[in-house]
């Protein structure tokens, strides 16, 4: 027996995003884009709707008139590499990149994501979810990310962001796709987690967060109002909890009076091309309380990741080897 006008499944989908060449110009998506092994893919319309009840009319109201197309979108990851040093893992190479990210190839095949500096080197993505028959699609997006983990566990990478909303339209499912297969490296046995040379590692959480303004630009020659997203600003944010230290070792609240910043170091991951480095020139302390966990003291951090010079945007690095 089989239902009658069959429900569509919702894990029942492909998840495919590119770059875009030209900024608000969708991308037609190949099975190579859809490799995606996504967590909560969210693709939903924002569009105001003016109702229209003027005078001259007693009762009720005329039919209204709907404003600009855009596009709420969310996805996560989990923080891994390709398998491949020297090759971005797709998640990282559409959605770290359309966060606001340069990415350059190293000769030792490392692949180095940098802030963008500037509105013209930012990056705008097409995304697509394939929902059981049905394509949803959103074009000129860009991101705002949240890394977050407890010690012990896999590293998720939330992205949220905006775009141009695209009517949905029914396909068939993609074909050939091929999924990239590295495990991802849990929150355990770093080999680096420093903050000013002094060890974190005495943590039981763990949350990078960029805290980007992403707006959408205005475009009257488009139907949809809308040209594509961009990112205004960006504020980011470290937030851990490590076991409360000797002053002599590290005095948290002493930095924090003297504005003190301190450089952050963490590799998380051992094997070659699942290795993911993650460093910040400037990460000053903002307010550090105490809190207890389990009977042990601690303190309850949150820094601010700051640009090492007046000139620099350089406030977080992501490193693939």
């Amino acid at each position: 027996m089989s239902f009658p006008n069959t429900p569509k499944q919702s894990r029942s989908r492909y998840i495919g995003a590119k770059v875009e060449a030209a900024a608000g110009t969708a991308e037609t998506l190949a099975a190579a884009d859809f490799p995606l092994l996504a967590y909560e893919p969210q693709i939903n319309p924002e569009i105001n709707f003016a109702e229209r009840r003027p005078a001259g009319i007693a009762q009720g109201g005329l039919i209204g008139v709907t404003g600009q197309y855009a596009a709420n979108v969310s996805y996560s990851f989990e923080l891994r590499g390709s398998g491949t040093p020297g090759t971005l893992p797709k998640w990282a190479e559409t959605f770290f990149i359309c966060s606001g990210f340069t990415n350059t190839t190293a000769a030792d095949t490392s692949n180095t994501l940098d802030v963008a500096a500037g509105f013209g080197n930012q990056k705008t993505c097409t995304v697509a979810d394939v929902v059981d028959g049905m394509t949803r699609m959103a074009t000129g997006c860009m991101f705002s990310y949240r890394l977050s983990t407890t010690t012990g566990g896999v590293v998720m990478v939330h992205f949220t962001g905006k775009g141009v909303w695209v009517s949905p339209t029914d396909a068939a499912h993609p074909s050939g796709i091929t999924h990239e297969t590295p495990v991802p490296p849990r929150f355990a046995g770093l080999s680096t987690y420093t903050l000013g040379g002094a060890d974190m590692g005495k943590t039981s959480r763990f949350e990078l967060n960029q805290n980007a303004t992403v707006e959408l630009r205005d475009d009257a020659s488009q139907q949809s109002g809308l040209c594509h997203a961009y990112i205004a600003d960006q504020n980011p944010t470290l937030q851990i909890d490590p076991e409360t230290p000797s002053v002599a070792n590290n005095d948290i609240l002493g930095d924090f009076l003297s504005g003190t910043s301190k450089a952050l170091a963490l590799t998380i991951g051992s094997v070659a091309g699942n290795i993911i480095d993650i460093t910040a020139p400037a990460a000053q302390y903002q307010n550090p309380q105490e809190q207890d966990r389990r009977g042990l003291h601690t303190q309850q951090i949150t820094a601010g990741l700051f640009n090492s010079g007046t000139s620099a945007v350089d406030m977080v690095r992501f490193v693939f080897r």
